[in-house]
């Protein structure tokens, strides 16, 4: 290649993961392209034990979201203590982390990074973030920075591959998180916050993600499509002596009730929980649907209340815009940016 790099189009809707374009040209130079939109694709909603949604400064709507210009918000995740969320934005400048306070109403950027800073996940005293940096062609950075002060992040280790890090265990000591390897495989580790060496957790041919401590630390929930299909699972940590399916007819996004009594998990369109008994052996009782829901994740909080994440299923506006003879326009702007 030669010459400058010239901007030869505007306003493009860009994918959230991986930076795809919405855009094509023909062989005749005829392009069709999508604008880009503050149309959320996503909706965030907290609810009661029988789905009703509950009012919540955070569980915000998407035309709050649009008039904040964060159409781009991946996953939030609630701070122990309910009052903050901590989210991916796909669009201010980047792939960064953000924080928004009940307290305060308005987001705040909470990491600034050209790479993409991701999958947060709280300290189980609220006061502090883990979280990931993901470079292509570049090892994986994880972090922690404090939830209050301001103060650069502390880095914790580099991993050679992409890696995704999902709970922080109640007594502080364990990060788990999803190892994803070239051939799109993921299995999951425990990271020991002394430096000691990691625990695999659950590897093999399958996909195994989304690991979850139980309150007591004793065990780890989790999903994976072993069985031809994603089921729940439960494992015992750290020894993982013992291990369970909990789920039949499919289980993602496990999450444990503040005590330990009870896994809610989402299941063909409903959340479900499932009574279970986990202390030194592990043993499961009932289960039964809560209420319906097209959630793609789900985070359950003290008091019977679950905040879900679900796509936005109000209409877009997304008009498909044409230009004709596109080639000659890319000449001249060639020619004039490399004159």
């Amino acid at each position: 290649m030669t010459g400058k790099p010239v901007q030869v189009l505007d306003n493009v809707a860009i994918g959230g993961w991986g930076g795809g374009a919405f855009l094509a040209v023909s062989d005749n130079g005829t392009i069709i392209f999508i604008k880009r939109s503050d149309w959320p694709c996503r909706v965030f909603r907290m609810t009661d034990m029988n789905g009703r949604t509950i009012e919540s400064r955070i569980a915000v709507s998407p035309s709050m979201l649009a008039k904040m210009g964060l159409s781009g918000v991946g996953t939030l995740n609630i701070s122990p203590d309910g009052e903050r969320a901590v989210f991916v934005n796909w669009k201010a400048g980047g792939t960064d982390l953000w924080m928004l306070d009940s307290r305060i109403g308005e987001p705040q950027r909470f990491t600034i990074d050209p790479a993409e800073d991701e999958y947060p996940a709280w300290a189980p005293d609220g006061g502090a973030v883990a979280y990931t940096t993901n470079m292509p062609g570049a090892a994986c950075r994880i972090s922690v920075k404090s939830a209050e002060s301001g103060a650069a992040a502390t880095p914790l280790r580099t991993w050679p591959r992409h890696f995704h890090v999902i709970s922080w265990s109640h007594d502080g000591k364990w990060l788990a998180a999803d190892d994803y390897h070239p051939t799109n495989k993921s299995d999951i580790v425990a990271l020991p916050l002394n430096g000691k060496e990691p625990v695999a957790v659950a590897t093999g041919p399958a996909n195994e993600s989304g690991a979850q401590f139980s309150p007591d630390g004793r065990w780890i929930a989790y999903t994976s499509d072993e069985s031809g299909r994603r089921e729940v699972w439960v494992v015992s940590f750290p020894e993982l002596a013992s291990r369970r399916q909990v789920s039949m007819g499919g289980g993602t996004n496990p999450q444990w009730d503040p005590k330990g009594h009870v896994l809610y998990y989402l299941q063909n369109g409903y959340l479900v929980s499932h009574e279970i008994r986990a202390t030194e052996s592990l043993s499961l009782g009932r289960s039964q649907q809560l209420f319906p829901t097209p959630a793609i994740y789900m985070q359950s909080l003290p008091g019977g209340r679950f905040f879900l994440t679900e796509p936005n299923l109000q209409p877009r506006d997304t008009p498909i815009h044409l230009i004709v003879n596109w080639f000659e326009e890319l000449k001249r702007l060639l020619s004039a940016g490399n004159g």
